[in-house]
Formats: C-alpha cells, sequence, structure tokens
C-alpha cells in the first residue's frame, strides 16, 4: 500500500490541516522518534485520492479557484492603474536643462506625482500574490521610462541613461555589487 505523509498531503492543491481533519480523520501510519515523539504521519494515498473526490474537497477547491481569480484579476487592475499613471507621469514631466544623471533622475522622479499617489493606495500585496517583482511583469516601475525620456531629451546624458535603462531592465540593483558600473 502507498503512502503519503501528512507534509506530502499538505503540499497538494487545496488540502489544509481542516480539511485533513474532516475528510482523513486519522493518520493510517505512525513513526516515532527513539524519545517517544511523533516523528511522522502518513495516510494512503489511496484514502487522499478518495477523498479529493468527495463534494466537500472539490467545494473548497471551487472556492480556492474563485478566490486566487479574483486576486488574479485584483492584481491586473493594479498593474493597469500603476501603468496609466506612469504614462500620465511622462506625459507631464519636465527634463532639466542642467545636471547631471542622478540629479535629473531625483528631478524627475520628484514629478511622478500621479504614480506616488497611486502606490499609496494601491493593494501591494494582492499584486505581490500574483505577480513575480523578478518578471517582467511585476517589475513595475517608472525608472526605465524615465532614463528613456531622460535619453530622449538630454544627447549629453544618452549613454548614461542607457545604461541605467539596460541595468533596470535586467533588474539588477546596487545590492548586487554594480554601483561601481554606474559611476562615472
Amino acid at each position: 500500500m502507498k503512502m503519503i505523509s501528512l507534509t506530502e498531503v499538505l503540499s497538494r492543491p487545496t488540502w489544509n490541516r481542516r480539511l485533513i481533519n474532516e475528510l482523513l480523520d486519522d493518520p493510517d501510519e505512525i513513526k516515532y522518534r527513539s524519545n517517544g515523539a511523533v516523528h511522522q504521519k502518513s495516510f494512503s494515498f489511496d484514502r487522499v485520492v478518495e477523498a479529493e473526490k468527495k463534494g466537500k474537497f472539490k467545494a473548497k477547491e471551487e472556492a480556492d479557484l474563485k478566490h486566487q481569480q479574483e486576486i488574479k484579476e485584483r492584481a491586473d487592475e493594479i498593474k493597469d492603474s500603476l501603468l496609466s499613471a506612469i504614462a500620465i507621469d511622462i506625459n507631464a514631466l519636465e527634463v532639466p536643462k542642467t545636471g547631471e544623471i542622478d540629479e535629473v533622475f531625483k528631478a524627475c522622479r520628484k514629478q511622478m506625482r500621479s504614480f506616488d499617489s497611486m502606490m499609496r493606495v494601491v493593494d501591494m500585496e494582492a499584486y505581490r500574490r500574483v505577480y513575480s517583482p523578478h518578471s517582467d511583469k511585476g517589475f513595475i516601475t517608472p525608472d526605465m521610462e524615465l532614463y528613456r525620456l531622460i535619453s530622449e531629451q538630454r544627447k549629453d546624458l544618452a549613454f548614461k541613461a542607457g545604461r541605467r535603462f539596460q541595468l533596470c531592465y535586467m533588474n539588477v540593483s546596487q545590492s548586487f555589487g554594480w554601483s561601481d558600473l554606474l559611476a562615472e
């Protein structure tokens, strides 16, 4: 008889301790340590599969899917709102005519009022449940657009702005030791 541990059951979609207690009840096998403490609880794989066919499990599975879809929809709304705020700010932005790349970037960044206001009110926790900050969809920041705009409007800073744009695109931060590449 194939056995599956409690940890393995919990790692399967939909399962939680409450459902295990309700649908599986007592484990089929318990392994103990030499001091008498429980080491592992296991269930028959067939029992787990059979429980997953029950109405209560199916209802929980459907509720979980619905909840995940609601979070995804909310995250997409947040993404669209943030991208719109960036576009609004970029269109209204005035790039300073003087200054080095850091000064110009900071001055431009201070003008990102719509984006900053949006960041104060959006539910970033819901957004991060769906989009990883390490994916192209999860990397919502005005920095790339700012560097693009600086390179277009300040030809004397085009190379440095382009380099910063590339670093943003690669999602490389100064914490990885790239700050010396930026210092010129």
